[in-house]
């Protein structure tokens, strides 16, 4: 009978129909069951599929995507984005080689960007702004990459990134604009003159044809770029201005209508400004950012392209700026592209072993940048809720809306006269408060916060309660009463020298985050310096401006904070380290992976006296690495303490003191890490997050202000420009910036000894806080 079965067996995978019933006349039939057995069984029982796929398929798929950048919506609850699988056999990947590794084109984040706007908005983009390259994707190995979008009041928000050790790494961002209305879009296209093409021909007489401009020997060690990115076929130039004849390659004929930047076009115009670097730098060079891309009509297959410097008279060499004009053969405009910056590849690109590049590091520092803003009173658009303990400051404003009064209080009182009371560390009394409103129809679309304005006295517990902790419970409860209303929110405070002011300063930090996660939250920090500025003067014209969302009034005016490039490494030639040999250091978090990298460090070049302080007890694995730091010649002391509380950070330098009878420096690296969304996140695990950056700090430097110190160090993260899932750590990491500032005066008063610097890490290429967790 077995014989015979093989031989049915074999009979029916060729194709017989059977008839099993036979098999078993009047006994019961077995039960049909899946293969594998037990549902969520990893194992696969199919055959395995080819791994070269027919012409066909490879068509198929190509016709499914939703543009060639752009694979799939992969968007979920959290946010809008887009996926794309790069193989390294995309025709923009062949063609485009640097240092002999296939990297990204910057031009492909440009289109990738327009192009994902376009398919969420379902409206056309006209502007592209504020552009900025991080870092290449290199492609060795297949890999993915994400377009995530962000709303925000008139504009979308993308970023192009991968994830490394389930890290987010951004590789490029902007923002998007909408197309104006047709009528909008006919007056912008007839508004501009016809460019004089033969008359700028005329005046650049210098000439670079296509075989020499792409297979110059400079060139040539660098980029190995295929037919696609050649599209020059001839530049021309002088001193001051250039002006490229630029063709879409034969070879890239059969996709051109499946791109509104095509990338070959786009590039050809990036390399125009070659002509106007000749004689000055030419040194190879990549895409840093550019201010806007705006795009007034289709491209043509065949351009011209007018180049400038928007900085004439700038000798610098590690970055130009340039603006371009791309024109059709009838000198017609088809795109503005405004402040393109580059910057000089110093090195080769480099990946790590999980495909990760390498560039230069730049350093930034924050900068109050004038912006004049005119102040009018009145205009509040809808009720307004006021956060203030002051019904003066309540009845300043003035409003055909309602103004509703919330006071701290001990229990929550409901509004009587637009009258309420809640108690600021229950987050039940917000959701009260918001659902009276709702109830009333009196929700509102402003909001200005002032618990924290006149919080010069320093009680901790107080100043966090009114000021960081009910953002937050705010922020929850908004997104659960109110979860499709705009609200537009002004936290105004009186800056002073106090850690209150610094402990205010930090909610940037949150707000920023707040921003990232809850796109229709728009949350905005303004300091008075100046007792002439009125809260209800500048509200109005605060709550309608959208140039920052970090403000200060001074008596000389109106300021925005930015962000500004600075020269780190140029300023600090030739300056001494300020470590001593055989000085006496603490390192909070010394056993953590920053700090252990940086106590290695010490203890190699200076045989320094080292004081680790962690949470955790000492075991074998610490005693391990304490004697490795001892055989590289430093002492070591390591103190088992919790940052948070006050008594044992007092004790931990009281055994410092004994131990070495001095201290030199404090480098203060203790962090934790719990990352979820703000709505899902409890007073609790946002307290744990905050406990050692914010009170540890305070703790730190109240144990040492008489110490004689060199430094006090404070770690902190980028994450301050806010993270989503990080709202807490951008908290804590804004206030180590902000209480640096409050330090570092302390010290120029002689109440402090040693410089204040906090410096805002990126993740650490070894060590660092996720490390130090895993």
């Amino acid at each position: 009978m077995k014989d015979k079965k093989k031989k049915l067996a074999m009979l029916w995978v060729n194709g017989l129909n059977l008839d099993w019933t036979l098999f078993y006349n009047n006994a019961p039939r077995p039960r049909r069951v899946s293969l594998p057995t037990y549902p969520f069984a990893q194992e696969r029982y199919w055959k395995a599929e080819s791994s070269t796929k027919p012409v066909a398929a490879i068509a198929k798929e190509a016709a499914q995507k939703l543009h060639p950048f752009i694979d799939r919506n992969t968007s979920d609850f959290v946010a809008q984005k887009y996926t794309t699988t790069l193989t390294g056999n995309e025709f923009f990947l062949v063609d485009h080689v640097i240092h002999h590794q296939k990297v990204l084109p910057g031009v492909a984040y440009i289109e990738m960007g327009r192009a994902a706007g376009e398919l969420a908005a379902k409206r056309k983009i006209h502007k592209i702004k504020q552009i900025v390259w991080a870092r290449p994707i290199i492609v060795g190995t297949s890999r993915d990459m994400e377009i995530v979008l962000t709303p925000l009041d008139h504009e979308i928000e993308f970023k192009v990134c991968t994830y490394e050790q389930e890290q987010q790494v951004i590789h490029a961002q902007g923002k998007l604009e909408v197309h104006p209305d047709m009528d909008t879009e006919r007056n912008i296209e007839q508004s501009h003159e016809i460019f004089d093409i033969e008359s700028c021909l005329e005046r650049c007489s210098d000439r670079i044809e296509h075989t020499d401009f792409y297979e110059s020997n400079a060139s040539a060690d660098v980029y190995q770029y295929g037919p696609t990115f050649r599209p020059i076929k001839a530049l021309y130039y002088n001193e001051s201005e250039a002006i490229s004849r630029i063709e879409l390659p034969v070879e890239r004929e059969g996709n051109f209508d499946a791109f509104t930047l095509h990338p070959s076009l786009l590039e050809g115009c990036l390399q125009t400004i070659v002509g106007l670097l000749q004689g000055r730098d030419t040194s190879p060079f990549m895409p840093f950012s550019i201010d806007e891309v705006e795009v007034i009509r289709p491209f043509p297959k065949q351009c011209y392209v007018y180049a400038t410097r928007t900085d004439q008279d700038s000798n610098k060499t590690g970055a130009s700026k340039f603006n371009l004009n791309l024109y059709d053969p009838q000198g017609r405009i088809v795109a503005f592209i405004r402040n393109y910056s580059i910057r000089t590849i110093t090195t080769t690109l480099e990946t790590g072993p999980s495909t990760s590049d390498k560039l230069e590091t730049l350093y930034y520092h924050n900068s109050w940048e004038k912006a004049t803003l005119e102040l009018h009173p009145g205009n509040i658009s809808g009720p307004l809720l006021i956060f203030t303990d002051s019904e003066q400051a309540r009845d300043a404003f003035k409003s055909d809306f309602p103004i509703i009064l919330v006071k701290p209080g001990e229990a929550f009182k409901d509004g009587l006269n637009d009258n309420y009371v809640i108690n600021p560390e229950r987050q039940d009394d917000y959701r009260k408060l918001l659902s009276d409103l709702k109830q009333k129809d009196r929700l509102p679309s402003q909001i200005v916060h002032m618990w924290s304005h006149h919080s010069s006295s320093y009680e901790l517990d107080v100043v966090m309660n009114e000021g960081i902790y009910s953002l937050f419970y705010l922020t929850k409860s908004l997104t659960e009463v109110a979860p499709y209303e705009k609200v537009k929110l002004l936290l105004i405070y009186n800056e002073e020298s106090t850690i209150a002011s610094a402990l205010s300063e930090a909610i940037s930090g949150f707000a920023k985050t707040v921003r990232l996660e809850y796109p229709k939250l728009a949350y905005k920090i303004v300091r008075l310096q100046s007792e002439a500025v009125l809260t209800e003067h500048i509200a109005a014209a605060e709550f309608a401006a959208e140039d920052g969302d970090e403000i200060r009034y001074t008596e000389e005016g109106r300021f925005v904070k930015r962000l500004k490039e600075g020269n780190f490494e140029q300023e600090t030639t030739d300056k001494p380290m300020p470590f001593r040999n055989n000085g006496v250091y603490l390192i909070t978090g010394g056993m953590g992976g920053i700090g252990l990298v940086l106590a290695k460090h010490l203890a190699s070049t200076t045989q320094a006296r080292l004081a680790l302080i962690g949470r955790s007890s000492l075991d074998d694995e610490k005693q391990t690495l304490l004697e490795e730091l001892e055989s590289l010649g430093s002492e070591v002391l390591y103190i088992q303490a919790d940052m948070f509380v006050r008594e044992e950070v007092e004790s931990a330098l009281a055994q410092i003191r004994a131990r070495f009878q001095a201290l030199h420096g404090i480098i203060h690296c203790a962090g934790v890490l719990d990352d979820k969304l703000i709505v899902n996140k409890s007073y609790e695990e946002m307290k744990a997050v905050l406990a050692p950056k914010v009170n540890g700090t305070i703790w730190l430097d109240e144990a040492s202000k008489e110490e004689s110190l060199d430094f006090f160090i404070l770690f902190s993260s980028v994450s301050h420009l806010g993270n989503v899932g990080q709202s807490d750590y951008a908290y804590a990491n804004s206030f180590l910036n902000s209480f640096a500032e409050y330090r570092e005066n302390l010290q120029i008063r002689n109440k402090r000894s040693g410089k204040t610097i906090s410096i805002n890490w990126p993740y650490w290429e070894e060590g660092g806080v996720r490390n130090a967790i895993k």
